[in-house]
């Protein structure tokens, strides 16, 4: 396996773009939070689970949060230190545990408050960055501990294009197996799945409650529709409460399925990427309407602009879901035998 490669100065310099727009919405959060919060919850934040679908690479190398965590080794101070295997195995759990923690967190604080998020966003930058500084490659945050790590390598099964992520211009091992490298490989070996290298299949199939990657792939449709469908004015215990539950009763659900119809945990992560994208853009595009309006005095508020919206965002979903299996196929096949 090549483990040098270039990386383009037209990378380098979208990733600069991608790092002072995130402080410029930082600021603008403190100065004017109305138009912070809309950019980053009806403007930003909507495009990446599409974009995590269609070229997860994209989003991977341009998230500012992975620029900065990248910054100590671009300037040669990243940090030599290596996670242990046991490590590794664990940190989707913590993951996934700072995702279920924040996201609820936005009802009653981050999406009314944008010095709250602002202050959150600079610390998570500051997360990032002194991760990169300790650990080596992206094992301080990126490939680790980030909170939306877990829904990229969800979304990020089958990708439609496979442009080669900006980061890492030569490989350190940091992680093993790697995302960025062995694609969706990596996430059938951590939820024990076997693949055969020349077909794709899979060999063995593994159960999904029995890795902590593949119990949050269980939970998290229900996740998103617990945070869309708890009342924003609920009490914070209520809103976990509520929260917890769907993920809970998702998590029964998949891993139930999986005893009665033998499923295999690949199929299980697609329908499960299926279902939370979809869920989350039938609730999101009527929200964007309505916070268009509320913001902007403005905004299409017809029927039929809902209507277009959610059919639009929903046939990619779909589109991406059947075609989804021949794709996992191609990709695994090419992965495992590179990997090997």
């Amino acid at each position: 396996m090549n483990t040098s490669r270039e990386i383009s100065g037209v990378w380098r310099l979208a990733q600069a773009v991608s790092v002072m727009s995130a402080l410029a919405v930082v600021a603008l959060l403190v100065v004017r939070p109305e138009w912070g919060l809309f950019i980053t919850w009806s403007v930003l934040i909507p495009v990446v689970p599409a974009l995590l679908l269609i070229a997860p690479q994209v989003w991977r190398s341009l998230c500012p949060i992975a620029v900065v965590h990248q910054l100590p080794r671009a300037f040669g101070r990243g940090g030599r230190r290596r996670l242990s295997n046991r490590s590794q195995w664990w940190a989707p759990a913590v993951a996934a545990a700072g995702l279920f923690v924040i996201v609820p967190a936005r009802h009653p604080v981050f999406n009314e408050y944008g010095g709250a998020l602002a202050l959150f966003v600079v610390i998570v930058l500051i997360a990032a960055l002194i991760g990169g500084a300790l650990y080596a490659g992206k094992s301080g945050w990126c490939s680790t501990y980030c909170p939306v790590g877990p829904v990229e390598r969800l979304y990020g099964q089958a990708p439609v294009l496979e442009p080669q992520h900006a980061h890492c211009a030569s490989c350190v091992g940091c992680t093993d197996p790697c995302f960025d490298r062995d694609g969706a490989f990596a996430v059938m070996s951590r939820v024990g799945e076997a693949v055969d290298g020349s077909t794709g299949d899979s060999r063995r199939k593994a159960r999904l409650f029995a890795s902590p990657i593949g119990a949050f792939v269980a939970a998290f449709p229900g996740f998103v529709l617990g945070y869309f469908t708890v009342s924003p004015d609920a009490g914070i215990g209520s809103i976990y409460l509520h929260v917890v539950l769907l993920a809970a009763a998702s998590f029964a659900l998949f891993v139930g399925g999986q005893f009665v119809f033998r499923f295999s945990a690949r199929n299980g992560i697609r329908v499960a990427a299926a279902a939370a994208a979809g869920l989350y853009y039938w609730f999101t595009v009527p929200a964007i309407i309505a916070a268009t309006e509320a913001t902007w005095g403005m905004g299409p508020a017809a029927g039929w602009v809902d209507a277009l919206g959610r059919g639009l965002l929903l046939l990619v979903v779909g589109l991406w879901f059947l075609d989804a299996p021949r794709r996992s196929r191609r990709l695994l096949q090419k992965e495992v035998l590179s990997y090997r």
